[in-house]
């Protein structure tokens, strides 16, 4: 192998491993495996959502909307809320309990979520959540949360944009 190649080949290895360095720890395991593809849907989703929110970006349709309880984040404010939580945590431990998919492609999904913040402490929130599409994207997260165990800053991890 010449030298050439065997610089590039480093580089783009310091360049994989620096990437990867910067994740978050992510955790994600399913309960429920009557639904392998809704299952891998949302391992990739999340994945993205805490380490690659530029990637997230291409899967959400242009009029992409989050519903949370009496709140609603727009396609830029959720691509935000990806942002703020992927640069504020170290790890995350994410357990899907049940997901299901009905015959319009919806799926709803049960999971709990455990994150550990890069200032110190960990939160715990449970959802239960519904995934709508369109035209192959995602179209709509219409969800509820609740913060298990935390500190009251903690409230808004499901939603924050800030």
């Amino acid at each position: 192998m010449n030298k050439f190649l065997k610089t590039k080949l480093l580089a783009v290895s310091l360049l994989s491993f620096s990437a990867f360095s910067q994740a978050a720890s992510t955790e994600i395991t399913f309960s429920d495996l009557s639904h392998p593809q809704a299952n891998q849907f949302l391992e990739q989703t999340f994945d993205n959502f805490l380490n690659n929110p530029s990637k997230l970006d291409e899967t959400l349709s242009d009029d992409f909307v989050q519903v949370f309880g009496a709140g609603t984040n727009g396609r830029a404010d959720f691509l935000a809320h990806a942002k703020v939580l992927s640069e504020s945590i170290s790890g995350a431990k994410i357990h899907f309990e049940d997901v299901n998919v009905d015959s319009s492609g919806v799926i709803s999904e049960t999971h709990t979520i455990t994150l550990t913040k890069k200032e110190g402490g960990d939160a715990e929130l449970r959802f239960l959540a519904f995934y709508y599409f369109k035209e192959g994207k995602l179209a709509k997260i219409d969800e509820l949360y609740t913060l298990v165990k935390g500190s009251s800053e903690d409230r808004d991890l499901g939603s924050r944009t800030k």
